[in-house]
């Protein structure tokens, strides 16, 4: 059994119709994009493709970073999304630099816009959140397995294609004259693994036998590394939902402050009112009893049989009144 070293370059046949530049004119919002793109395939061809592991691809919902995103690629660039909907990122490798992180990748619009998204890398920042990748600082060796050692355009290619396969479409006509994406996707089959000869193993192996010592420390770092990445991404759904919540109860007790203060302001309303009354009420009171004494000092004035008299008329007077007769008592009496 042979074990390739190193990656085999494709190289396309000279005679090959298939690869010349064709003019291709694609509809936005194609479903289709990822199988459009690459037609006219042979059957050989198509087997090759079919074989590529897309579904390996860890593609994910980055809905909850899109601000932190947005900052640093702008969010009218941003071409992968699934359906219209969140950001959609796929994990390429890692980032083993001094502050370890994970390499991501993302499309946006080109600035030519009938041409296929660009592939935008991103890293973890501390300061900003996210801080861009270009393609050369990208280390192979570090890239998942389904991303199969490619390198550069051909990289770049393939990313697109799971992006593609996956569901995510470009929001606006492509008008390409060129097949050279078709041609990096082939080229992408030709790519193997790296890998190493068992038996060249074992005597590494014979050679330094701290190397299985070493391989266990850096899976355990890496478990370590995503226990530690998914316990933060727990939190911070967690503090997404405590967040959401303070808001709420935030804007529930300004209401209810609101409430109180408008209920503050009626009843001092209402006590200012009783007390305009009530002091209007005293006032009249205070003129009731003048008017009384008035009316008896002004009886008192009188001779008693006056007296009497104007007692029995204005009684007799009050009375027809009230039954409506307009003749006064003492009137009719006379008669």
């Amino acid at each position: 059994m042979e074990y390739p070293l190193r990656n085999a370059a494709y190289k396309p046949d000279p005679g090959d119709t298939d690869t010349k530049d064709i003019e291709l004119n694609i509809k936005a919002n194609d479903l289709c994009l990822a199988d459009n793109l690459l037609k006219p395939l042979s059957d050989e061809d198509a087997d090759a493709v079919a074989q590529l592991p897309d579904k390996k691809a860890q593609i994910v919902d980055a809905s909850d970073a899109k601000k932190l995103i947005g900052i640093c690629v702008g969010l009218d660039t941003i071409v992968s999304k699934k359906g219209g909907q969140p950001t959609m990122m796929i994990i390429v490798g890692a980032w083993p630099k001094a502050t370890p992180s994970t390499v991501w990748a993302l499309l946006i619009s080109d600035s030519h816009q009938n041409r296929l998204p660009m592939v935008q890398y991103l890293i973890g920042c501390k300061m900003s959140g996210f801080k861009k990748l270009s393609r050369g600082g990208l280390d192979t060796s570090k890239l998942h397995p389904e991303f199969l050692q490619c390198t550069g355009s051909t990289l770049s290619a393939l990313i697109k294609h799971y992006f593609f396969m996956s569901g995510v479409f470009v929001p606006y006509d492509l008008h390409i004259k060129s097949r050279s994406y078709k041609q990096e996707i082939l080229k992408a089959t030709k790519y193997k693994p790296f890998c190493t000869p068992p038996s060249e193993e074992r005597r590494k192996n014979q050679r330094n036998h701290s190397a299985p010592l070493h391989k266990c420390a850096e899976k355990t770092f890496e478990s370590q590394w995503k226990s530690l990445d998914d316990e933060t991404g727990t939190i911070k759904s967690l503090r997404n939902g405590y967040q959401y919540k303070l808001k709420k109860a935030q804007v529930e007790r300004r209401n209810a402050e609101q409430a109180v203060l408008k209920a503050q302001a009626a009843v001092q309303k209402a006590t200012q009112k009783i007390k305009d009354l009530q002091r209007k009420d005293v006032a009249m009171a205070s003129r009731e009893m003048q008017k009384k004494l008035e009316k008896e000092s002004l009886l008192d004035s009188l001779s008693e049989r006056e007296r009497s008299l104007f007692k029995m008329a204005w009684e007799g007077g009050r009375k027809s009144h009230e039954r409506g007769d307009e003749e006064p008592l003492l009137k009719r009496q006379r008669k």
